[in-house]
Formats: structure tokens, sequence, C-alpha cells
């Protein structure tokens, strides 16, 4: 009876031994299926990881003022959004503080927003004001302008501003007149840019209502919008007048551009009196 007791109890551990082995896998199938599971919990797939890794690197370069090389990364491996702004933001500085001689500039403003385009992230109206701007600062607004005909046609009011700005720069009265027949709602620098635009025409009285009526919120826009009108005296060859508005709107210490009108109007009215006389 012990003997047959024994030998059940050894039989029955066997079988529970043997149920283990089948269930446990063997190591290898431990490491595969920890795999699995790390990559069901959320681990990153490699082409995720790589263009991530691209984009921190288009960051970085762009950050550090190296945009050709930013540009050249942002080509080579699809990369976000935010990296290609990034991009954007430093050819827009790199304009303004360090001009590159010939196009290009736009050049690389027009690569980018075409790249990003061929990648399929759509450039929105934040980018393509940059893109703007920058050709603006570059001394190339009407390159400005074809980006916006391409890329921004529903842009928002602040993309609108700057392509009135580069028609303005471009001294294209008629493209500015179409940029303002699509804006929904204006805002200081609308009023602004609409303003130097008439001034280049010597619109007095249109660029006095538009003084008259804009919110004035802007400091910036506001300075610009007033000075609009003393140069549209100044380019009707009012002196009086150029001067007039300039101390009612300027009572303190006038600004820069200001004082760049009157100082090149009154040396021209100098010399044009002194031909008279002559």
């Amino acid at each position: 009876m012990m003997l047959l007791t024994r030998r059940a109890a050894c039989v029955a551990r066997q079988h529970h031994l043997a149920s283990l082995r089948a269930v446990a896998p063997p190591h290898a199938r431990w490491r595969g299926l920890a795999t699995a599971r790390a990559g069901k919990s959320g681990a990153t797939p490699a082409p995720a990881r790589k263009a991530s890794w691209a984009s921190d690197e288009v960051r970085r370069l762009a950050e550090g003022g190296d945009v050709a090389k930013a540009l050249d990364r942002a080509r080579a491996s699809r990369v976000d959004r935010s990296a290609w702004f990034s991009l954007l933001k430093a050819l827009n500085r790199r304009a303004t503080t360090h001009t590159i001689r010939g196009s290009r500039i736009p050049r690389m403003a027009r690569l980018a927003l075409t790249e990003m385009a061929r990648q399929r992230t759509q450039p929105d109206s934040r980018d393509v004001t940059a893109a703007v701007n920058a050709c603006v600062a570059a001394g190339e607004p009407s390159a400005g302008l074809d980006l916006f005909r391409r890329f921004g046609q529903d842009g928002d009011t602040r993309l609108r501003n700057a392509a009135l700005r580069a028609a303005n720069a471009a001294d294209d009265f008629d493209e500015g007149g179409i940029i303002l027949e699509g804006f929904e709602a204006w805002d200081d620098w609308t009023y602004a840019y609409a303003a130097q635009r008439l001034a280049r025409k010597g619109d007095v009285d249109a660029v006095r209502r538009l003084v008259d009526t804009a919110p004035g919120g802007d400091g910036a826009a506001r300075e610009v919008l007033r000075n609009a009108l003393v140069r549209a005296h100044a380019n009707c060859g009012d002196v009086d007048g150029a001067v007039e508005a300039a101390s009612t709107l300027f009572p303190g210490a006038l600004p820069a551009r200001t004082r760049s009108v009157l100082s090149s109007l009154l040396s021209g009215s100098s010399a044009a009196g002194d031909a008279h006389l002559g």
C-alpha cells in the first residue's frame, strides 16, 4: 500500500513538472515576448526614432545659425513641422542680421516650403509668413510675393500683412490692392501697411482717414502709420504739411524714420530753392 502511494505521488510530481516545461518557453522565446510586449507598450519604431532624431538635429543647426546645413538635413530626411518652423525663423534672422548676397535667401525659403509640401507637411500661415518676411529682409520682396501667391492664398491676417508689406517694398501698388481685398478683418499692422501703400501715391486725405480711424493699440504699428502721413505730404512736395504732421503726431522726439523723411524732404527743398535763386 505504501509503495503504491509513493508511486502515485511520484507520477503526479512528474506530470506536474512536465506541464511546467510545456508552458515555460525557452529563453529566446522569453526575449521575443519581452520585445513584443515592449512594442505594444509604446516603444518608438525605428523610422519614427529616425525622424525624431532628424528633427532635433535640424532644430539644433537652425538655432545655431547654420541654416544651409539645417535645410540640407531637413531635405534628406522627413522632419516635423516644428523643425521646419525653426529653420524658417532662422532664415528670417539670417536675412535680417547677415544679408546673404544674391538670391540665396529667397531660394532657400522657396526650397523649404516646397520640401515641406513634398513631405506632406503643408506649410501653414506661420511658415509662409516667416518665408515672406525673410525675402523682404533680404531685399527681394517680389520673391516674397511669389511665395504668398503659391502657398498663402488662404492665409490669416498676419500672413496677409506680411504680403502687403512685401508689395509695398516691391512698389507694387496693384498687388497691394488685391491683397487688401482678401482681408476679413484689419489689425493695427494692416492699417499701417495700407497707409504706407497710399503714402507712396501721395494720397494725403486717404492716409489721414486711416490715421483717424485706426485702433492704435500697437505702438510700433502706430508709429509706422503716423509716419506714413508725413511721407504722404513729402511725396506731394508739401514741406509745410510734412513738418506740421510730424510735429502734431510726434510731439516729443521724432522717430528715426520720420527724421529721415524730413531730412530728405528739407534737403531737397533747399537744393531746389538754391537752384531757383541761381
